[in-house]
C-alpha cells in the first residue's frame, strides 16, 4: 500500500499476548476514499500480520477492534504443546538430535 498516510499511531491489541502485543496503525484520508491499516508481529507464534481496508466512509469503524477480534486463543503454539503430566520423559520415548 503506497499513500502518504495522514495519521500513524503506535497501538497494542488487547487480546493479543495478554494484552502486550504491540502494532502499528496506519489511516489515510483522501478526496473520495478513506483507508486503514494495521500491522503486528504475533510474538507467541512469529506471524507477521496486516489488516487493510478501503472504503468511502470509514465513520465508526474501527480496524484495531477487528484485528483484536482476530485473536483466537486455541490456535497459539502454546496450546499445541502436549501436556507433560499425561506421559512424563523417559528413555523409551524422548527424541535425541
Amino acid at each position: 500500500m503506497y499513500y502518504t498516510w495522514t495519521a500513524e499511531d503506535d497501538v497494542t491489541l488487547a487480546n493479543w499476548a495478554g494484552g502486550l502485543m504491540t502494532g502499528k496503525a496506519y489511516r489515510f484520508i483522501g478526496d473520495d476514499k478513506y483507508v486503514d491499516l494495521i500491522t503486528w508481529h504475533d510474538l507467541e507464534t512469529g506471524a507477521l500480520y496486516s489488516l487493510s481496508c478501503e472504503v468511502p466512509n470509514l465513520d465508526g469503524f474501527d480496524i484495531q477492534a477487528v484485528a483484536e477480534a482476530m485473536y483466537d486463543e486455541s490456535k497459539q503454539e502454546a496450546n499445541l504443546i502436549p501436556d507433560d503430566e499425561d506421559k512424563p520423559y523417559t528413555k523409551k520415548n524422548c527424541r535425541t538430535g
